[in-house]
């Protein structure tokens, strides 16, 4: 995790200092191979856009970083990745398809984070403006009486 946070901050890094770091690059006066590669790479928008794309979701994927901790609370575990997956979709738009895919059905536990949400007070109340829905079937089936999501 602490890994892909530290490439994240030196993208977003680059992208606060891309103007300086062009500035001395364009400036020096040494003609190395490496350098004229570095003003070539500087004046592509592809990079400008690249690096404005990470600067912008540096800060929110950054926060990450929580999940080291121990004893976090499932419910804010899945709060921080709903989160992040807000963030990529609206920076990358129909780039992050994939990441929703997984999060939508195929990552193992989907199931039980959506469940989980319902008893999370923070959440519960998204769930439902009908007070007469009740829980899905599989959380049901633990309660002895119907169990109204307004009484959550």
């Amino acid at each position: 995790m602490g890994r892909w946070c530290t490439w994240l901050e030196a993208g977003s890094f680059h992208h606060q200092n891309l103007q300086a770091e062009s500035d001395f690059i364009n400036k020096t006066e040494d003609n190395s191979a490496i350098m004229h590669k570095l003003k070539k790479l500087c004046g592509k928008e592809d990079l400008k856009e690249e690096l404005l794309k990470i600067n912008q979701v540096c800060t929110g994927i950054s926060s990450i970083k929580i999940l080291e901790q121990r004893d976090l609370p499932a419910s804010d575990v899945w709060l921080l990745l709903q989160t992040v997956l807000d963030l990529t979709n609206d920076v990358f738009g129909q780039e992050s398809a994939n990441l929703n895919a997984y999060m939508d059905g195929r990552h193992p536990a989907i199931s039980f984070w959506n469940e989980v949400q319902y008893f999370d007070p923070r959440k519960a109340s998204q769930f439902s403006s009908n007070e007469s829905e009740q829980l899905p079937h599989t959380l049901a089936a633990i309660a002895e009486n119907a169990v109204g999501l307004h009484e959550i």
